[in-house]
This record gives C-alpha cells, sequence and structure tokens, in this order.
C-alpha cells in the first residue's frame, strides 16, 4: 500500500477567487486521475516515482510552478519494523 501526498504551487485565476469557477484553478479529480496512472506503472524506487509524478503534473498542467511529492509506502520490506517508509522531493517547473 502506498499514500501520495501533493502540495502544488500554481497559479490561481481571480475565476476561481471571485466567482467560485474552476476554470481558474486545476481540478483535483484530473490531479488524482494522473496520479493513478503513474502510480500504476512499476517502479524499483519510491525517488523515481515520485520525481516522475511530480513531472507529470507539471507537463500536464500549465498552472503548475512546482509540486511538493511525498510517497510512503507501508510495511516496507528493509528488516525493521516500521509502520511506513517514504520519500519527499521537489519538483520545479525548469528541472
Amino acid at each position: 500500500m502506498f499514500y501520495v501526498s501533493l502540495q502544488i504551487k500554481c497559479e490561481v485565476a481571480e475565476e476561481a477567487y471571485l466567482q467560485d469557477e474552476l476554470s481558474g484553478t486545476i481540478s483535483y479529480a484530473d490531479i488524482i486521475d494522473l496520479v493513478r496512472k503513474e502510480m500504476s506503472i512499476p517502479s524499483a524506487l519510491l525517488e523515481h516515482l515520485a520525481y516522475r509524478v511530480g513531472k507529470t503534473l507539471i507537463e500536464a498542467f500549465s498552472r503548475i510552478h512546482s509540486v511538493n511529492v511525498r510517497i510512503d509506502k507501508e510495511n516496507p520490506p528493509c528488516g525493521v519494523s516500521a509502520e511506513s517508509i517514504g520519500v519527499e522531493c521537489e519538483i520545479h517547473k525548469d528541472m
């Protein structure tokens, strides 16, 4: 089981702030769909997966400037008792 946490820095247009319109921001549903697709692709390293998730979101949504991605793996096979172990990275548009 994996847990994905995102913090996204993006431009938000006044349509979102003033008129409560989705057209001024990014749909969470669209973000979730892309994250699910990336999570379904096998990867040996959480670092690689986190980078891929962030890069995919930045490429898909021009409003995004950077994404902080944290991925935690529940009950990791690492020889110690741990509820979860994870990685966190920040991906910028210019990376």
